[in-house]
């Protein structure tokens, strides 16, 4: 039986800065579009989210410390960056999901259902915080 190439680099989990292999078990992202194999991705257990979870706590303290003003400009980036590869994104959205591709302006876009969600996080960590 013939391996199947995948359309797309394995995708590994992303922890502390750095991409990390996994000898864990791997999926495969399958198309739903034409039954293609588009990547596989890792099933992280307990070890591997707890190290993403020690990361995060070692992070959390230079993050909080960081003035608001950085924070939302790092945000801001991050949008356009979704901006920036809207195309790149909508296709890989359209591959993975089977989602249409849609022209109208007002329809959701990988950026605008991004940033939504990121704003709806900050305000409700902004009110909890307070």
């Amino acid at each position: 039986m013939a391996v199947a190439e995948l359309k797309f680099p394995e995708i590994k989990n992303y922890v502390g800065g750095k991409f990390i292999d996994s000898n864990e078990t791997k999926i495969d992202v399958i198309s739903p579009l034409d039954g293609s194999l588009l990547s596989r991705v890792p099933v992280s257990g307990y070890e591997a989210l707890d190290q993403a979870v020690q990361s995060a706590l070692k992070a959390f303290p230079t993050w909080s410390a960081t003035p608001i003003k950085e924070r939302v400009q790092i945000l801001f980036n991050y949008r356009n960056l979704l901006q920036q590869y809207r195309e790149e994104l909508t296709e890989l959205i359209h591959l993975e999901n089977g989602k249409i591709k849609s022209t109208h302006p007002n329809d959701s876009t990988p950026e605008n259902d991004s940033w939504n969600q990121l704003r709806n996080e900050i305000h409700f960590e902004f009110h909890i915080s307070r």
